[in-house]
């Protein structure tokens, strides 16, 4: 279900998209004219979301959001509010509920989750006996295998692309019904 889009780096909501009741909930709530504050919830909880989103690489959930924050045009107060929240765990289900995106999302967490021990790799450090805590060696043969590691979460992300592709082109094939344009 391709319920948001990106289209020359805006954000296209879907018809569809407006008719689920998460989203309606947000968009009713604004009263405003232009409804650019229902905009940008719709537009946080896509880049939330959304493995296509610029911000998806970022894996704590927590420094994401505070980036997407401080790039849509949300006042400085804002926060998430019971609505996101549910708009945003139903587009995860609705739309990022393949096995294989779940798989890319956990090996990138997993990456991530190596990288920071890679920062806190002090080779001077020493256990209370002396002996040095970090084998350069066995960090090495580590940084090694990283290259396929990343090569591999790269073949993954391409998999999905066409995976997601293969499930939108599907529903776009769908042959219309006798009188269905109203002739």
């Amino acid at each position: 279900m391709k319920l948001f889009d990106l289209i020359n780096n805006k954000l296209v909501i879907s018809e569809e998209a407006y008719l689920l009741s998460p989203f309606r909930k947000i968009w009713d709530k604004d009263k405003t004219k232009g409804k650019d504050r229902a905009l940008n919830e719709l537009a946080y909880v896509f880049y939330m979301e959304d493995f296509r989103s610029d911000f998806a690489d970022i894996m704590d959930d927590d420094e994401r959001a505070v980036e997407i924050i401080n790039n849509l045009n949300l006042p400085e107060s804002w926060q998430e509010t019971d609505l996101v929240k549910e708009a945003r765990e139903f587009y995860d289900k609705m739309v990022n509920n393949i096995l294989p995106l779940r798989f890319l999302r956990d090996a990138k967490k997993a990456v991530d989750k190596m990288r920071v021990y890679f920062i806190g790799v002090d080779f001077n450090q020493k256990d209370p006996r002396g002996k040095l805590i970090y084998d350069p060696d066995k960090l090495s043969r580590t940084l090694e295998k990283s290259g396929s590691i990343l090569e591999n979460i790269f073949k993954l992300e391409q998999m999905v692309k066409n995976e997601m592709e293969a499930r939108n082109d599907t529903k776009g094939k769908r042959v219309k019904t006798i009188f269905e344009d109203g002739a």
